[in-house]
């Protein structure tokens, strides 16, 4: 029988920004997800940079090389020490660095850049890396907990990418019990100042709620949060791509 761990509902989209279609640009963001047999979730979510003439090519490739990594890596065995899981991430953003210096090619790897934001709920333990700007937030014994640090860089709009020569410093990683988490979100820069209250970093309850109520209801059909990501009060708020990756899920006796 299946158990509480494999009862995932996952839900995600990327929309493409009112100022990439000003400019007829395609979007740059990208998602995905994978839940093992063993009822791991992998979620990964990737942001092109808008000066990169191939971002979207190299945030498809960081979000599936990554997860096809963890698939890889997860399938017979999983970390047992918090420095276990802080190395695997950190080989994970490795692999996709590699995977996108081979797309690269000859040309230059810096058209590529992408941030990258991977999230791992095993059993018994959530495992988190970010490389630049988006964020990611968990609901934690009912309790939302924003996992991404205040940024303290001193220029707006600029991050870190994971083609940059310094991209493994770059990274930030979280390592948490994951006994009484029950539904996260990763999600783009697009919604990062929709999503949470800035200098507190405090995630919006009004807007992870009804979310997570969504994606726990919903019926693998993304059209929906489409609509919600393409709507006017939050293209009011933000004209840049946006990715919103929703899992949630059910306890069960």
């Amino acid at each position: 029988m299946p158990s509480r761990w494999e009862e995932w509902k996952i839900v995600g989209s990327s929309v493409v920004g009112t100022s990439h279609v000003r400019l007829e640009l395609p979007c740059q963001d990208a998602h995905g997800s994978m839940l093992l047999p063993n009822g791991t979730l992998l979620l990964a979510v990737a942001d092109g940079a808008g000066s990169a003439s191939r971002a979207a090519e190299g945030a498809s490739l960081a979000v599936q090389s990554s997860l096809d990594w963890l698939a890889s890596k997860l399938a017979t065995s999983e970390p047992g020490e918090d420095w276990e899981w802080e190395e695997l991430l950190h080989q994970t953003l490795d692999h996709a660095r590699h995977a996108l210096e081979a797309q690269a090619g000859s040309g230059l790897l810096r058209e590529l850049a992408t941030t990258l934001l991977l999230a791992i709920v095993s059993e018994n333990t959530l495992a988190t890396l970010q490389v630049g700007d988006g964020a990611l937030v968990c609901r934690l014994g009912g309790v939302l907990r924003v996992l991404t640090p205040v940024t303290d860089s001193e220029y707006i709009n600029v991050t870190h990418f994971i083609t940059g020569s310094t991209y493994a410093q770059d990274a930030v990683c979280t390592v948490l019990p994951a006994a009484e988490i029950d539904a996260i979100a990763a999600f783009t820069d697009g919604l990062q100042y929709v999503a949470i209250s800035y200098p507190q970093n405090l995630a919006h309850e009004p807007f992870f709620g009804p979310l997570f109520t969504f994606a726990e209801n919903a019926r693998g059909d993304a059209s929906e949060l489409e609509a919600l990501l393409g709507s006017p009060r939050i293209l009011e708020k933000t004209d840049d791509d946006k990715t919103l990756l929703l899992a949630v899920r059910h306890a069960t006796p």
